[in-house]
């Protein structure tokens, strides 16, 4: 009798190790699982990330922003247009520009941006305009970035055209230039004038 009770007990014993191995087992598995998403979510938020926009430049010129808005800088940062896209520039000078383009590579750090310009007001305007579509390429560490984009530039955000403090500034210098020269010559005429008149009493 007692040969079977222990025999029971060493069953029991057997029984309950092996949950509780599946219980740790499965626990482990959830911590780890816990962990890589910790871990995924930390790389994620601490990553580079490049957004693509369109900029008017000084008022003469169109761009593509390329702006690091994340926490970390990005390497190995390049652009590949799509050919479609290229063949639609009308402007050799910036379809020169575009093309030299390719394969070369940059940083961009956090909060900085590089500007590539695509064409004046002269591309907006002809009547073959297409999406500037292309692919962005970039990493950090180990990591490689893949992202494509499209611009609709037909129908983009309006732009509107702010003079800036220095342009507000040299207008008025103009101003302040005109006015002068006005003064100048109206005293260089009051000159003139007196001394017209003192050669006359002369004579």
């Amino acid at each position: 009798m007692a040969e079977w009770f222990l025999v029971a007990i060493t069953a029991v014993y057997v029984v309950a190790t092996i949950f509780i191995s599946k219980h740790n087992n499965r626990t482990s598995r959830a911590t780890l699982d816990m962990l890589e998403e910790s871990k995924r979510q930390f790389n994620e938020e601490n990553r580079p990330i490049i957004t693509v926009e369109l900029i008017l430049e000084k008022r003469a010129f169109y761009a593509i922003r390329f702006t690091n808005n994340g926490k970390r800088s990005a390497s190995h940062v390049r652009v590949e247009f799509q050919q479609v896209f290229l063949d639609s520039i009308i402007e050799a000078k910036t379809l020169t520009l575009l093309e030299v383009q390719k394969g070369r590579e940059l940083v961009i750090s956090v909060g900085q941006h590089y500007d590539l310009p695509i064409g004046t007001n002269r591309y907006f305007t002809h009547d073959k305009e297409m999406p500037v579509t292309g692919t962005l390429f970039y990493q950090h560490g180990a990591k490689m970035y893949k992202e494509p984009f499209s611009i609709d530039v037909v129908n983009y955000a309006t732009f509107f055209s702010v003079k800036s403090e220095t342009e507000d500034l040299i207008k008025k210098i103009d101003e302040q230039n005109k006015e002068l020269k006005r003064i100048a010559d109206t005293l260089n005429e009051i000159y003139l004038a007196s001394v017209k008149r003192g050669e006359q009493n002369n004579d």
